[in-house]
């Protein structure tokens, strides 16, 4: 049964829609904070209150008690609270929001639902409570290996060339698949076309620069680059007599290259290279050994290097289109001395291509391809976990796995 819902503001009903059988709705607000109202028959009225941002979409989903008959009891208890499976960041929100030092992107950890994992896990959120291997980061709706740097300090691509940013914690629909959990995809906007700009960034953990303008008519250009100086700070403060030798110390850095063409009939291609780099080693002093100071060491690195082409086109008045391929390259490895060893590089390409036929104005049908291949090259020597029964023993008794994979292919569709 269709019911009809209402938006009211302070001067009254700023706009109507009326629900489909399954009691899905669209409303578009002039006001930011307003009042839904709809009174569906058999269930409780709803009147909520929305307080929302300029230029926000959200997709939410209100659950209403129904009203018991004659033959039925109602148990009174708390209101059911509405639950909100969608939101669109604007820019402009996201570049002034609290808390996130300059880094926009991390606004996302200031969400509802969101929790980031402890210092070191780099991108891994915790989206309501599921693993973080189960939910995904995108860059342009494409996978991104890490969004944030080594200890989640920073992210690893620029805010300035940021438009606005995609959560969905869960629930998402199957324009993103592998994944169960939630979904983050950070939508990049195009270079400055008007004229050249550009801004230098300086903060309490790293530098950096960001740089755009027109090259012609229809091309402009952008580039950002950051890099820490914590390996130049650090000596400074540490004392001289500290057990460790840093032989490299913790460092890190991105770049993001930007190129965009515009054509007639809102035709556009961009090309987006992007990358980051994180590497962290030292090794312990040990006086009565031979001098190979890394026999104690520790040694981390995670790097990862994408191209990735995105070209948009509208066909026709109701038709729109959107391809998109990357090629990638992801650098894991982990060592503590001489016997703990694992690396992995992987080699990635991907496609993906959306079309969008508008039916209506509040409904519109989505088909697409998206496809991952990635090429595998793995060594590992690290200890055998012990079997069910087995005794702990000392570290340096234990037996090694080792184990070498060579170009393993991986299909994702």
């Amino acid at each position: 049964m269709a019911v009809t819902v209402l938006a009211r503001g302070t001067e009254g009903v700023l706009a109507e829609a009326t629900t489909d059988e399954r009691g899905r709705f669209s409303l578009e607000v002039p006001e930011a904070i307003f009042v839904l109202v709809a009174v569906p028959p058999g269930h409780e009225k709803l009147k909520v209150t929305v307080e929302a941002v300029p230029g926000e979409e959200r997709a939410e989903t209100f659950y209403l008690e129904s009203v018991g008959s004659g033959y039925e009891a109602t148990v009174r208890a708390d209101r059911v609270a509405r639950e909100v499976t969608k939101r669109v960041i604007p820019r402009e929100i996201v570049l002034t929001a609290a808390g996130t030092q300059g880094d926009a992107i991390r606004i996302i950890e200031s969400l509802p639902g969101v929790n980031r994992a402890p210092f070191g896990g780099g991108s891994q959120l915790v989206l309501r409570g599921s693993n973080p291997q189960d939910s995904n980061s995108y860059i342009e709706g494409m996978e991104v290996p890490l969004l944030y740097h080594f200890g989640g300090l920073r992210s690893t691509f620029n805010s300035a060339f940021l438009d606005s940013l995609e959560f969905v914690p869960g629930n998402f629909s199957p324009e993103y698949g592998r994944a169960v959990g939630g979904m983050i995809d950070v939508k990049v906007r195009d270079p400055a076309d008007d004229l050249f700009r550009g801004e230098v960034d300086l903060n309490l953990y790293d530098a950096g620069f960001v740089l755009e303008g027109p090259v012609s008519e229809r091309w402009s250009l952008g580039g950002a680059f950051h890099r820490s100086y914590i390996d130049t700070l650090l000596p400074a403060v540490l004392p001289s007599d500290l057990p460790v030798t840093f032989d490299a110390l913790p460092r890190y850095y991105d770049y993001q290259f930007l190129a965009t063409w515009k054509g007639d009939n809102s035709e556009k291609f961009r090309v987006i290279f992007f990358g980051s780099n994180d590497k962290f080693i030292f090794a312990f002093d040990d006086e009565e050994d031979d001098g190979t100071t890394i026999r104690n060491g520790l040694s981390i690195r995670s790097m990862f290097h994408n191209l990735q082409a995105i070209y948009e086109s509208k066909v026709s008045e109701k038709i729109r289109h959107k391809s998109s391929a990357r090629l990638g390259l992801t650098d894991l490895s982990f060592s503590f001395g001489p016997d703990v060893d694992f690396q992995i590089f992987n080699y990635q390409i991907a496609a993906r291509s959306t079309w969008i036929y508008q039916a209506l104005d509040n409904l519109e049908f989505m088909w697409g391809l998206d496809q991952d291949v990635n090429f595998v090259d793995l060594k590992l020597n690290i200890p055998r976990a012990p079997l069910e029964g087995e005794e702990q023993v000392p570290f340096g008794t234990l037996s090694f796995l080792e184990q070498e994979l060579d170009k393993k292919v991986l299909w994702n569709n």
